[in-house]
C-alpha cells in the first residue's frame, strides 16, 4: 500500500547566508509524518499551483510558526510582535480550498490559530506574565510538558488520545478569541483555547501545542497525526 501524501506548508525567515530569504523547516514536523505513516511533502508559496498541489496531496499539516498573518485578524488593541510572511496569503488561500474539498488538515500552534481564524475566531496576544508568575504559554524547551488540556469527552481529539486530559508542551505567545464553541474541544486550565475541530468535516483538526515533539510510537501526541493519515488514507480510497 502506498503511503498517503500529507503536504507541510513550509515556513520562511532570513537565512544565516547574507540575509537571504529561506524556507525552513524543522526536522521533527517531517518526523512526526513519517512516524504516523505518512509521506511528507514540502509546501512553497505558489498560489497558481494550489489547486494542483490539493489534487497531488492526500492531507495536509499546517505546522507552528512565528509570524502575523495580519492585523485585521487580531481582537481591537491587540497586535502582533511577529513579522509579516508571505505564507500567510498562501496558506489561508490553500486552507480555504481545502475546506470546500474536505481534504483532512491538521493544524499545529500557529497552523490551529488560522484555521480557528477561517471559522470566524480572532486572535490575542497572551501577557507573558501572569501577576509574578512567567506565562504557562510559552515555554521554548519543546520537549518538557508544562500544563494539562482539558477535552471534551465526545470530541475526535478524545477519541485519537483515548483520554480527557492531556499534558502538553506549549510554544505560542498568541491565542484564539471569540471562537464558536462548537469548534473547541479543549482548553488549558486558564480557558485559553487549545484545541479546535470541525465536526462537519472528514479531519479538520488544530492543537495549540507541538505534538511533533513526542514521536513515542505508543505516545498519545503521535497519535494526532496518525488520526490525520488514517483520514487521508480513508479520503483517498
Amino acid at each position: 500500500m502506498t503511503k498517503p501524501i500529507i503536504g507541510i506548508v513550509a515556513n520562511h525567515k532570513v537565512g544565516d547566508c547574507s540575509r537571504k530569504k529561506e524556507y525552513r523547516l524543522l526536522d521533527n514536523v517531517v518526523d512526526y509524518v513519517e512516524a504516523a505513516g505518512g509521506l511528507a511533502f514540502i509546501l512553497p508559496y505558489e498560489l497558481e499551483a494550489i489547486p494542483q498541489v490539493l489534487s497531488t496531496v492526500d492531507g495536509l499539516l499546517l505546522p507552528g510558526g512565528d509570524i502575523c498573518y495580519g492585523h485585521e485578524y487580531y481582537d481591537p488593541g491587540h497586535k502582533s510582535r511577529f513579522p509579516a510572511s508571505k505564507r500567510s496569503a498562501y496558506e489561508i488561500a490553500l486552507l480555504n480550498l481545502a475546506m470546500v474539498q474536505d481534504k483532512p488538515t491538521l493544524g499545529l500552534c500557529l497552523g490551529m490559530q488560522i484555521m480557528g481564524c477561517m471559522l470566524g475566531a480572532r486572535l490575542r496576544v497572551l501577557p507573558k506574565k501572569w501577576g509574578f508568575l512567567k506565562s504557562i504559554h510559552r515555554n521554548e524547551n519543546g520537549s518538557k510538558l508544562v500544563h494539562p488540556v482539558s477535552i471534551k469527552k465526545d470530541s475526535k481529539l478524545a477519541a485519537l488520545v483515548n483520554m480527557q486530559q492531556l499534558e502538553v508542551n506549549s510554544i505560542h505567545a498568541e491565542a484564539l478569541s471569540k471562537m464558536d464553541e462548537r469548534f473547541v474541544s479543549a482548553r488549558a486550565p486558564d480557558g485559553v483555547i487549545e484545541a479546535i475541530e470541525h465536526p462537519d468535516k472528514t479531519f479538520m483538526l488544530g492543537v495549540q501545542w507541538h505534538p511533533e515533539y513526542f514521536l513515542d510510537a505508543n505516545g498519545k501526541h503521535l497519535s494526532i497525526c496518525r488520526g490525520l493519515v488514517e483520514a487521508a488514507l480513508a479520503k483517498r480510497s
